[in-house]
């Protein structure tokens, strides 16, 4: 039940085809001899109003939604001395069905919401009307191009070193997962005093699950046991320095293998990197992102350089968005959200 005592719109979900009571108070509205003598509820399609009420300053309805979306639902209301007033409230109507997201939006939400906040302010140079499936396709690429364009995982990704088996991606019970290869062993990666780095592709780093060195022709397998092991995890900087008796096994395995100081992917570090929590860490990404969206739908439409009006005889001129600035400005904040993530890029004088 929704009870707002002011004007401001409030936001309540039901199921579809449940049948739920809602009222609306309007106190401030009536004085001690003023009584509300009519409650009325425009009619909503694929909504049905039922079991109106009024009591006091309390007027009530019984909603049912026959279709998921988002609603306005409106109730107005007259006064015995004349006064009119009215609350407004958005309606979710789900279904039980699993939720459809993508990497950081829930797809009903996102549809629901992008359509009242975000697509009435270019709908005057889109040519028609647009999809459900058409803005979710453009959130999806939005989201994809964020992402390439920011160097990070949008979400906790697991990063195997080798095509993992089906029992492991199983095991991942849905979580994202990529490849990461084998990094090669080289000697500069011996640092001054015996530290053994190792720089990851992927940062940050959420959670590193092991480091092996493999033998090229299988059977002797080294693990880095984790309490040896140093990492930054905002710069995927990992270090470890090995006893004395891991660097006499490490060499045995390289002489005796290849007869080299180096080894190609002999390396195989197991992590999680990428964002951890980027709704809460990064709304501003959110916002982004949602900008591209805007962005691309009005790439897409057949948007004239300028469109003439005309109303009672006069002549007004609307001019395209300029989207090549509309551009820069995303460009400038996903700089400004890459340092963010993964610190100032140092530059060599």
């Amino acid at each position: 039940m929704t009870t707002p005592t002011d004007q401001t719109v409030q936001w309540v979900e039901q199921d579809v085809s449940s049948k739920l009571d809602y009222s609306q108070t309007y106190s401030n509205l009536l004085t001690a001899s003023d009584t509300i003598v009519t409650s009325t509820w425009p009619l909503v399609g694929g909504l049905t109003f039922t079991n109106e009420t009024i009591s006091g300053a309390v007027v009530g309805v019984r909603i049912e939604a026959s279709s998921a979306g988002l609603y306005r639902v409106t109730n107005s209301v007259v006064t015995s001395a004349g006064r009119k007033d009215s609350r407004t409230f958005l309606l979710y109507a789900k279904t039980n069905e699993p939720l459809v997201k993508s990497k950081l939006f829930y797809r009903d939400e996102f549809i629901a919401k992008f359509r009242s906040d975000r697509l009435p302010a270019v709908a005057g140079f889109i040519s028609g009307s647009v999809s459900d499936d058409y803005l979710w396709d453009k959130l999806k690429a939005a989201e994809a191009d964020a992402q390439r364009e920011l160097h990070v995982y949008l979400v906790p990704t697991v990063l195997f070193p080798n095509d993992p088996t089906q029992a492991e991606i199983d095991a991942l019970t849905g979580a994202p997962w990529a490849v990461d290869p084998g990094y090669d062993y080289t000697e500069d990666m011996i640092q001054p005093g015996g530290w053994t780095f190792i720089p990851l592709r992927q940062r940050p780093v959420i959670s590193l699950e092991s480091i092996k060195f493999i033998y090229p022709y299988g059977g002797t397998v080294l693990t880095v046991p984790t309490q040896w092991i140093k990492i930054d995890k905002k710069y995927g900087h990992v270090r470890f320095l090995p006893t004395n008796a891991f660097l006499g096994a490490l060499g045995g395995m390289m002489i005796g293998g290849m007869g080299l100081q180096g080894s190609p992917q002999f390396i195989e570090v197991r992590y999680t990197a990428g964002l951890q929590n980027a709704v809460d860490d990064y709304p501003d990404l959110l916002d982004l992102i949602q900008r591209m969206v805007l962005l691309r739908l009005m790439a897409d439409a057949v948007v004239s350089a300028s469109e003439s009006i005309s109303a009672d005889g006069l002549s007004q001129s609307k001019s395209a968005p300029d989207l090549e600035k509309m551009q820069d400005g995303i460009d400038k904040q996903l700089e400004s959200l890459r340092q963010r993530i993964h610190g100032v890029p140092l530059m060599v004088m």
